[in-house]
């Protein structure tokens, strides 16, 4: 017979954002978020960080805080957060859904099926073939063969300032550089208006 060496008590401390009971056996959440253990301590953060792309490692993310991904988010996938998305790298033909404000640091290439909604403001280097629905204002360096609709202002400025192609609605106005091409590009722009009004008119 061997006898067991003697255990420890392990004892999980209260981190971040973590509300312990009155008798104090049971940690809470005090926000909404993903629960983290680092050392002996137990947190809840509001921001699910992805350390790369989202594909098939990743999957489709849901999150109820804040999104940030350090990569691209490859076609066919979808990412939906409750508070804002930033992304530093590319969004593909994939779909992008955000309460808040929706951060794009290299642009959209759509591939004509991405799609991005955000309830707040949409940032992004570029916007491409793809389909982009915005509550409050749009800024970029250009749009190209897309169909945009903003509930504040589209602002198109910087190097290229370009809008070629596709329907862009807003609310209270567009600015930009250039407008449509030499090549006799159908593009169409509409203001004065909610877009979401519009339709809701026309139906």
């Amino acid at each position: 017979e061997l006898q067991p060496k003697p255990g420890r008590q392990v004892r999980i401390g209260k981190g971040k954002n973590v509300v312990l009971s009155d008798d104090g056996l049971q940690f809470f959440a005090g926000i909404d978020g993903r629960a983290e253990l680092i050392g002996n301590s137990l947190h809840v953060y509001n921001t699910l960080e992805i350390n790369g792309d989202v594909d098939t490692s990743t999957g489709n993310i849901d999150f109820v805080g804040n999104v940030i991904i350090n990569g691209s988010v490859l076609t066919g996938f979808q990412v939906e957060a409750k508070g804002h998305i930033k992304v530093l790298g590319v969004v593909e033909g994939a779909n992008l859904n955000a309460s808040g404000d929706i951060v794009i640091k290299n642009g959209i290439q759509g591939l004509g099926k991405g799609t991005v909604k955000a309830g707040g403001k949409i940032v992004c280097k570029f916007i491409e073939n793809a389909n982009v629905d915005c509550g409050s204002d749009i800024i970029s360096e250009a749009i190209m063969h897309s169909n945009v609709q903003s509930g504040g202002q589209i602002q198109v400025a910087g190097r290229k300032g370009l809008i070629v192609g596709g329907n862009i609605r807003a609310a209270t106005g567009i600015t930009a550089s250039t407008i449509g091409s030499p090549m006799a590009t159908s593009t169409n722009l509409e203001v004065g208006l909610s877009p979401s009004l519009r339709d809701e008119y026309k139906s």
